[in-house]
């Protein structure tokens, strides 16, 4: 069993300091509750101790171990958290056994395959948090007393040795408080070692405890959100599910070989045809497969790979290209340059990691680079502007040279996310929830940002800013086989690709004077189908 001891511990937020010089030990075996005033730091002390929140200074010892020089992992398997703020919303198409696991992944890492253990611990904190009627229900359509006992049962399948638990109480009904109260004493019993802050003192009344006194201090930020992870529904379900993706997918491969090959000159099918297609098809799985991700790290349905400004950033290289070195440097290579400078700037916003200051960050460069791009079209002859105009509203190109070979390499690491699937499925609940279960979550934001990214300006260098594919199509993809990463990423890549690739053949196709730009059909397609999607779905039940 463990004891948990923090030794002139000092927190602040936003610069005021939260509480200084804090020491005390934890045993085995005992229950501490945290007391004191709205604003005396309860949340943060908590966050601290799960390294949620580094401190500003002192530091936290696992059995006389500094917790900071453990693996998260490792520190995770010996610690749980409970957040204090419980929002289910962003996990919509997870099921409730799926967050539940979500505790096992320091357990089982992140490429590991969950045992009977691994089962056995999620089916225990089921039945502990009275949710085993509920597991197969969709996370996002509980109630408040229910979504609090599901991330109540998420820590608990981590079988850690010490308990972080932040107003646990909060939102149950007096039977589940007292069936609560019962399952510490048990947890006492076995010597685990619980930190509990709490206004609601009653059902702990029976309970042997020692009392933590905070003093008021300056006002705490509250912990942030909740938690997540996978497992499927039912196995009949997923064959149902994969079965009617696997037929959309080749009817709608069918239909792109009919258009393909539709009208098509002997001579013009292998050495243009073809390739544009395979061109097509690459950048949509990127751009869908970044979406995907995007709004996973966001926790935002509206991001997409142009959250963080890459498009607007291509855009501008691309036309400064055009205007100052329209023979030295292609078009392509300007754009990937530009969407690289994006990225930096917003690294540079968002130094922290956090999603709303990337987030913030991102709309900023966006402005900043759309004004250099009206500026460069100031300095454009006529036809310049009207071609770099054609350019920006999306148009599949056949790329020569090393571009050939960057796209379906960049089509290879975005569908290789897949295998990140499980601490994709922990960011969906929020910093402090993913914190609980080892993960960095502000550092694993900013690398798969960036790792997303970079396959993302291959493609926009190549096809320009083709609007709406990142958008639409993980949307689709969490409608037929849900939120889970592990089914939701693959099906981006190949329905990205199949979806940017039928557009290009549908523009090619239409009876219209000049080349239609592939962006007008994907906005024309994707909008309203957009729209009715969100008609249709109008989330869970008010609570």
């Amino acid at each position: 069993m463990t004891t948990l001891r923090c030794e002139n511990l000092t927190a602040a937020l936003g610069g005021r300091p939260v509480f200084r010089d804090l020491s005390a030990t934890f045993a085995a075996g005992s229950l501490t509750i945290l007391a004191g005033p709205n604003g005396a730091g309860k949340t943060t002390l908590l966050r601290c101790l799960a390294r949620a929140l580094p401190p500003a200074a002192g530091r936290i010892l696992l059995d006389g171990e500094d917790a900071a020089a453990l693996p998260r992992f490792a520190f995770a398997r010996r610690v749980a958290f409970l957040p204090q703020a419980a929002d289910a919303s962003s996990l919509s198409g997870l099921t409730v056994r799926h967050v539940v696991a979500a505790g096992r992944l320091p357990h089982v890492g992140f490429f590991g395959a969950p045992g009977a253990d691994d089962s056995a611990a999620v089916r225990r904190a089921l039945e502990a948090a009275d949710l085993s009627v509920a597991a197969d229900r969709d996370a996002a359509t509980l109630s408040g007393g229910e979504t609090r006992r599901l991330f109540l049962a998420a820590a608990l399948a981590q079988e850690a040795d010490v308990l972080l638990l932040d107003e646990p109480f909060e939102g149950l009904d007096a039977a589940h408080r007292a069936a609560f109260a019962d399952l510490l004493c048990g947890l006492l019993e076995d010597d685990r070692t619980i930190l509990l802050a709490t206004h609601d003192l009653a059902p702990l009344s029976g309970l042997p405890h020692t009392r933590l006194d905070l003093p008021p201090a300056s006002p705490p930020a509250s912990s942030l959100s909740s938690l997540s992870a996978p497992v499927p529904a039912s196995t009949a379900s997923t064959v149902s599910t994969v079965s009617t993706v696997s037929i959309g997918f080749f009817l709608a491969f069918l239909l792109l070989l009919y258009l393909t090959f539709r009208d098509c000159p002997p001579g013009l099918l292998w050495p243009y045809r073809m390739p544009r297609m395979l061109c097509a098809f690459f950048c949509g799985g990127i751009l869908a497969t970044a979406g995907a991700v995007y709004q996973t790290l966001f926790r935002n349905p509206l991001a997409s790979p142009y959250t963080l400004g890459t498009a607007s950033g291509a855009t501008f290289g691309a036309f400064l290209a055009t205007v100052l070195l329209p023979t030295a440097l292609s078009v392509g290579a300007a754009a990937f340059a530009g969407a690289l400078l994006s990225l930096a700037l917003v690294r540079a916003c968002g130094g922290n990691g956090r999603s709303a200051r990337l987030l913030l960050g991102g709309v900023a460069c966006a402005y900043l680079f759309s004004a250099g791009t009206m500026l460069c079209q100031l300095a454009m002859t006529p036809w310049e502007s009207f071609s770099m105009a054609h350019w920006s509203l999306g148009s599949i190109v056949v790329p020569a040279g090393a571009w050939r070979a960057l796209l379906p390499v960049g089509w290879c690491g975005a569908a290789a996310f897949a295998a990140l699937s499980r601490p994709l499925d922990a960011m969906l609940a929020g910093d402090d929830a993913a914190a609980s279960h080892g993960l960095d979550a502000p550092r694993l934001r900013l690398r798969l940002l960036f790792a997303a990214a970079l396959p993302v300006a291959c493609a926009v260098a190549v096809c320009g800013p083709v609007g709406f594919v990142g958008l639409l199509v993980p949307h689709l993809g969490r409608l037929f086989v849900g939120a889970a990463h592990r089914r939701l990423l693959p099906f981006c890549a190949v329905g990205g690709g199949l979806f940017l690739a039928l557009c290009d053949a549908v523009a090619r196709a239409l009876p219209v004077p000049a080349s239609l730009p592939v962006g007008v059909v994907t906005s024309l397609l994707g909008a309203p189908t957009l729209v009715f999607l969100l008609a249709r779905h109008r989330g869970p039940p008010a609570r």
